[in-house]
């Protein structure tokens, strides 16, 4: 099923990122996050030179890292790659993990796995099925997903 968690089976939560309640966690993300390039490319960088140094004409470890380099650097985007922001994906000294996309320009925070369960009015629909739309508003019969942490929203004093 689309936007649930595959090891708990609770939807993801997904909140705007240019609203005042998502504004902290907007914030950890941008100075805390990673793009994929970022967590993916270092694991396949290390397959790549893993698999040279078998391959017989390469003699030096020089050659190989460069020849992985190379390689793993054609496979980075770019801004001109992409018209929008790379995904950034971060996790909390809590384990709570997030997904930062674009959707049409807005940035969207999706919560993978947080320690808030919470109960929303409705799904996101088209962009996000299945969702639970943080922005709806929360009902104790509603649709069970992920929410922000307390520790992400603002206090009633804006703190």
């Amino acid at each position: 099923m689309d936007n649930v968690n595959p090891e708990t089976g609770i939807r993801y939560g997904i909140i705007s990122g240019s609203g005042e309640d998502s504004y902290k966690l907007l914030e950890a993300i941008a100075e805390r996050g990673k793009t994929a390039d970022e967590m993916i490319l270092p694991i396949i960088s290390g397959k790549i030179i893993e698999l040279l140094k078998e391959y017989e004409p390469i003699n030096s470890v020089s050659e190989i890292e460069y020849l992985a380099e190379t390689l793993v650097n054609q496979l980075k985007f770019t801004d001109e790659d992409c018209e929008e922001p790379q995904v950034e994906f971060y996790e909390d000294s809590d384990g709570n993990k997030f997904q930062l996309h674009y959707l049409g320009g807005c940035p969207t925070i999706y919560c993978i796995k947080t320690d808030k369960i919470t109960h929303v009015r409705r799904l996101c629909s088209p962009c996000v099925p299945n969702a639970g739309d943080l922005d709806s508003g929360f009902h104790a019969n509603g649709h069970e997903c992920y929410g922000v942490p307390d520790k992400y929203l603002q206090d009633d004093n804006g703190n």
